[in-house]
């Protein structure tokens, strides 16, 4: 599953070719014998303007004119590219594609449940139990210890609790824990005032940066791109186990907390 930072370039994408568009054509992968849920998906979404487009946890939401939501569950085998009419386009199946005002976006490696249209409320019912954004300007540091004020675990498995804060998992989790300088094993609890606002920090700062540097592993979204995926070049300590560190030369390790696997490197994040 993407993280928030691929996500978030994916949303900003799809805000940049759609918002304020409308949307000319939707084929759900030029099959054949229809199902007539598609055929009524269609009917939703061809003449529609796009108004604007959100982030939910690993959801994007295309707010259609007629108040409907295009629902995107993205994984890691989903990608998005866009395409000038003109340009040819690559033998895989998309599982959807969107015409809009000359370009082509081309939705691949989705399930047919991963593209739906839904309404308001269903959305509001899907979402509920979903942390907030950790990038968004109200999480302030206050909001975010008291987020954590009751947790008991390890900071690698509060991290990635959707519950708390959506969109951080086993690779952002990692690298956040090495930006402020802490053990992943370490207890929520135990950490200081100090640490807390390290933890705070750094939160913000990796998933921002990932973001304004590409992401990880995402695959290109149009013909000339030559950014998407680049930050897994600055990444500290996730999937590096064995390799130095960049920082003091160290080994990275890994461990297993909780039952998630985490990278560390035993210098720059020791126990005090």
């Amino acid at each position: 599953m993407y993280e928030l930072p691929e996500i978030e370039i994916y949303r900003a994408f799809l805000k940049n070719q759609l918002s304020g568009k409308v949307i000319t054509g939707a084929d759900y992968g030029g099959r054949k014998g229809k199902t007539k849920a598609a055929l009524e998906a269609e009917s939703y979404i061809v003449g529609q303007t796009v108004w604007f487009v959100e982030r939910r946890a690993h959801f994007l939401l295309l707010h259609l004119e007629n108040g409907k939501r295009l629902c995107v569950e993205l994984s890691e085998s989903s990608s998005i590219y866009c395409a000038d009419i003109e340009e040819k386009l690559p033998k895989t199946k998309p599982a959807l594609v969107l015409h809009a005002e000359g370009k082509r976006l081309l939705f691949f490696g989705f399930a047919s449940e991963q593209i739906t249209v839904r309404t308001v409320r269903e959305i509001e019912q899907q979402f509920q139990g979903i942390g907030d954004d950790p990038l968004d300007r109200h999480v302030s540091f206050k909001s975010f210890t008291a987020k954590y004020a009751k947790k008991r675990s390890s900071l690698k498995s509060a991290l990635m609790d959707q519950s708390l804060f959506a969109g951080i998992g086993e690779r952002y989790s990692d690298e956040i824990a090495f930006a402020a300088r802490l053990d992943p094993a370490v207890k929520m609890q135990e950490l200081s005032v100090d640490e807390k606002e390290r933890l705070y920090q750094a939160m913000k700062t990796v998933l921002k940066d990932a973001v304004d540097n590409g992401g990880c592993e995402l695959e290109p979204m149009y013909e000339e791109d030559q950014t998407s995926g680049k930050y897994i070049s600055k990444l500290n300590v996730f999937d590096r186990a064995g390799l130095p560190c960049h920082h003091c030369g160290t080994e990275i390790e890994k461990k297993v907390i909780a039952k998630k696997k985490s990278n560390f490197c035993p210098v720059c994040q020791a126990t005090d």
